[in-house]
């Protein structure tokens, strides 16, 4: 009967281990498999956001860089109405022109070039050697 008794014991033992192994399984891996289930969908939803602001961010940087170059582009399209194709055509004329585009604008303007209906440049004021430099790329040439 003890032998008997040590059996029950040891099977009530285990019976009550498996049941609390399986109440805290039961439990536990809801638990679990919700928490990876939010985490999921919040970093999903956190991409999704960054992204979407850096893409505003992006857009914002363009249209102000497009703005910007759109005004440097008025500034030389006021010159080239405001003065003669002759006159843009010396580089004295063309150096005051870029002096005063830098007193107005810094450092935006680097040089001004002049460059007539044959692609050939006329003009140049700025810090390059560029002289009368072709645009124009000979067929058949690497050189301009």
């Amino acid at each position: 009967m003890n032998q008997n008794n040590t059996t029950g014991l040891a099977y009530y033992h285990s019976l009550k281990r498996n049941i609390v192994l399986v109440v805290i399984m039961v439990s536990v891996t809801p638990m679990i498999l919700v928490s990876g289930l939010i985490l999921y969908l919040y970093q999903n939803t956190y991409r999704d956001k960054t992204y979407a602001y850096l893409g505003e961010v992006v857009q914002r940087h363009k249209q102000n860089i497009d703005c910007f170059l759109r005004e440097r582009l008025d500034d030389i399209r006021f010159l080239t109405r405001t003065f003669s194709f002759e006159e843009l055509g010396e580089d004295s004329f063309l150096q005051d022109r870029l002096f005063t585009f830098q007193e107005e604008f810094g450092p935006v303007f680097v040089d001004l070039g002049v460059v007539n209906e044959r692609g050939i440049q006329v003009a140049y004021s700025g810090p390059f050697k560029l002289g009368r430099a072709s645009t124009l790329m000979r067929i058949g040439s690497r050189k301009p």
